[in-house]
Order: C-alpha cells, then structure tokens, then sequence
C-alpha cells in the first residue's frame, strides 16, 4: 500500500508497458513524465533478431542473477554490445532460456533505470516512493532493478489486472473531470 505521507511528498509511478512511462506526481499533481521505449524494445529484439531463438519471451520465471548482470552489461558496455551479450551466449555457454531471458530483460529494462536514475539527479530530487503498476514479472523486474540505484527510496508494486488498461482510465477520468467543470 502506498503510504499516506506520500501525499504531499514528490512520488514516481512507473507504468510498463509498451512505452514504459514513469509519472512524478507532488502534491496530488501530475508535474512530469518521463517515457521510455521499453516493452517494444523488448517485443522486437525477442522475435525478430537472431536473439529470438536464444529467449523465451513468455517466461513468468526471473533469474535475479542474470537480470543484474544483463544491467550491469549495460551500463559497462552499452546497448549494442549488452544485447549481443545475448547471442554469444547462445554460442559460448550452456545457460537455459530463462537465463538468457532475464539477461536481456536486465538490458532493456535497465536502460528505463537508468534514464530514471538521470531524471533523479537532475530534476526529481524530492522523490520518496515509488510505485511501480504492472504486471507481476514486470514489477519485480523493475523492483529488482531499483536496488542498485544506491538510494534508499520505499518502492510498492502493484499488479495490473489483465485485460486492463490504466492508461484508458485515466484518460477516461480526466474527460470526466473537464465536463464536470
């Protein structure tokens, strides 16, 4: 549950998705976005790159040893070189699907933490919780993630029901909102 102090502290809500967007809200208003091209990021490396035979896209399993060292991957070498990270292994190791799975998914997700980490040192100073709305793999991919952000900051996770689209709730809401005033 997010806690109730929150309210007027500043708080970072990230929303997974295609587009991963994460929203920093103060005051009970909305002050900015950050978006990030993540889930079709994943979707196109996962089926239409030679790392599509390497995966299993499908996978509820996370291997917190892989996604780190896939983030880690990451922030020494880069994109390029972190996701053909993926493809030698293929070629060079006798690690599993998930394995590999989680080490590309610690590349793509880990770039969304670090862009996160960026907006924190340079505008979002006043952060003290974040909550992170998805899917329960999703979250905790996210969740895992955020440990290495060095920063002692509460984080909630909450799962999205399936088949349910806050982004149309919301929008939903604030036309609600405008005819009412």
């Amino acid at each position: 549950m997010v806690k109730e102090d929150w309210k007027e502290d500043g708080v970072s809500v990230f929303l997974p998705g295609s587009h991963t967007h994460i929203v920093y809200i103060k005051h009970g208003s909305i002050k900015d976005i950050l978006s990030t091209f993540s889930g079709e990021l994943f979707y196109a490396v996962s089926t239409s790159t030679i790392l599509a035979t390497s995966i299993d896209s499908k996978t509820d399993k996370i291997d917190e040893e892989m996604l780190l060292m896939g983030f880690q991957a990451l922030k020494e070498y880069g994109i390029n070189r972190a996701l053909y990270l993926v493809n030698t292994m293929k070629i060079f190791s006798k690690l599993d699907k998930v394995e590999k799975t989680s080490f590309l998914e610690g590349v793509i997700m880990g770039g969304v933490i670090l862009a996160f980490e960026k907006i924190l040192e340079d505008k979002w100073m006043d952060i003290k919780g974040i909550a992170i709305v998805g899917n329960n793999k999703i979250a905790n991919i996210y969740r895992i993630l955020m440990k290495k952000l060095n920063r002692y900051i509460p984080v909630n996770t909450f799962q999205q029901p399936e088949k349910e689209s806050f982004a149309v709730k919301g929008f939903l809401e604030l036309i609600r909102m405008e005819e009412l005033n």
